[in-house]
């Protein structure tokens, strides 16, 4: 009897046994698995960091990069406008020795009339009192503005109503500019016959319309065309007014143009 009760006792204790192995192998591989899982989303932790990091810091340094870029662009073209108008403060005031005019910047806001490009319609809240001048950054003439139903209105060089005075050659012969729709010459009219005008002469406004002052630019001759009193010469402008976005109006005396 004692031998029986010892066997199932020993039976009992190695079933125990196996159940406390088996237990204590699950446990250890529990265990074990979720340090593997738990190392694996650290390391994807750390990776995701690490792509977060380097694109902000790609990102900052881009941005940051453009707005000093745009900041520094700003600046240039501050430097370009004050440059600009210098060189036509000089070019306009450079034969005067008084002077009360005024050089503002107007830009263009569109075409007066969608089937003429050499009319258009400049920005300035201050209307003109009369017929004042239009010169490119660059110093050449661009052409006349006038007030019109209280709209500052250019009339580009190669508007037919772009009459302005002009000197032709170093003999400062006398003529009046006047447009061609749809050319790329401007033309010069009622120049004295008897007066030697060459091909190749240059064009410079003679200030004698009180509009533009002497020694602005205009072009130079490329062909004449001799009538029976006076003669016409056709000009190569130097200014490309249709690629412009914006001109300087000179206005003299009391005349006063803002730049909007």
């Amino acid at each position: 009897m004692r031998r029986i009760c010892y066997d199932l006792f020993l039976m009992n204790n190695k079933k125990l046994y196996v159940y406390i192995l088996l237990i204590l192998t699950i446990v250890f591989y529990i265990f074990n698995f979720d340090r593997t899982i738990s190392s694996k989303l650290s390391l994807l932790t750390i990776s995701i960091k690490n792509i977060y990091l380097s694109n902000y810091t790609y990102l900052f340094n881009a941005i940051s990069k453009h707005m000093s870029q745009a900041d520094q662009i700003s600046l240039l073209k501050n430097k370009l406008f004050n440059y600009e108008q210098y060189k036509i403060l000089y070019l306009t005031n450079k034969n005067k020795e008084n002077n009360a005019n005024t050089i503002k910047m107007a830009h263009i806001i569109s075409y007066a009339n969608l089937n003429n490009f050499s009319k258009v319609i400049l920005s300035s809240k201050s209307n003109i009192n009369k017929i004042s001048a239009l010169i490119t950054a660059n110093g050449y003439s661009a052409g006349i503005v006038v007030n019109e139903g209280y709209k500052n209105i250019g009339y580009l060089n190669h508007h037919p109503k772009s009459n302005y005075a002009v000197y032709i050659g170093n003999k400062h012969v006398p003529g009046i500019t006047h447009g061609i729709n749809n050319n790329e010459y401007i033309m010069i009219k009622f120049i004295p016959l008897w007066q030697n005008v060459a091909i190749g002469d240059e064009v410079i406004t003679s200030g004698m319309d009180n509009i533009f002052p002497e020694g602005i630019k205009v072009g130079k001759i490329i062909s004449i065309n001799k009538l029976s009193a006076i003669a016409e010469a056709f000009v190569k402008p130097y200014a490309n007014v249709y690629n412009q976005t914006y001109f300087y109006i000179y206005s003299k005396d009391n005349n006063t143009i803002t730049n909007n």
